[in-house]
């Protein structure tokens, strides 16, 4: 993480690379509440989502794909779908998350709980408004205690020396 932190702040959107339906609304509906924040978002659409159907806003980047790992050093949240490799990246890297699963009868529900259970994000609808969301990224950006839960889950993930354990 940056030591300085950058403004606006940062946040990352990035939902299934697989087709679910109403992920292309889902998609939208972020980038309408971004519209209303003192925010950068940096969205992906991955091969799911037609990103020549969406209105961005000029405080948002749209992108089919970008490394995370080259974004998330400059982001302080996530908005996900409770995939397993988006949510531990952000978590690894101490950020908070908003998780809006994009299909009732994965993992994604039970991932978005478990975050929410340690303090480090809130879950959604994936139907959630523009409103809705906005309000919850207030929430995740004003009150610390999502990014000290999600900072301390970063940690325990860092001292874990999964590979020499391995």
């Amino acid at each position: 993480r940056p030591l300085t932190p950058r403004t606006p702040p940062t946040v990352l959107a990035s939902l299934s690379t697989t087709y679910f339906p109403a992920q292309q609304q889902t998609m939208q509906n972020i980038l309408d509440a971004a519209a209303t924040l003192p925010i950068r978002l940096i969205a992906t659409t991955g091969p799911a989502i037609d990103p020549s159907r969406l209105r961005v806003p000029v405080n948002a980047e749209l992108h089919e794909y970008v490394p995370h790992a080259d974004v998330l050093p400059d982001c302080v949240a996530v908005i996900g779908h409770g995939g397993h490799s988006t949510t531990f990246q952000a978590l690894a890297h101490g950020l908070p998350l908003i998780v809006m699963p994009m299909h009732p009868l994965l993992d994604q529900p039970m991932v978005g709980r478990s975050v929410v259970r340690a303090g480090a994000g809130i879950v959604l609808r994936k139907k959630a408004s523009a409103a809705r969301i906005a309000s919850a990224l207030s929430r995740i950006l004003d009150e610390p205690g999502y990014s000290a839960s999600a900072r301390a889950i970063g940690d325990r993930l860092a001292s874990g020396d999964g590979t020499t354990r391995a």
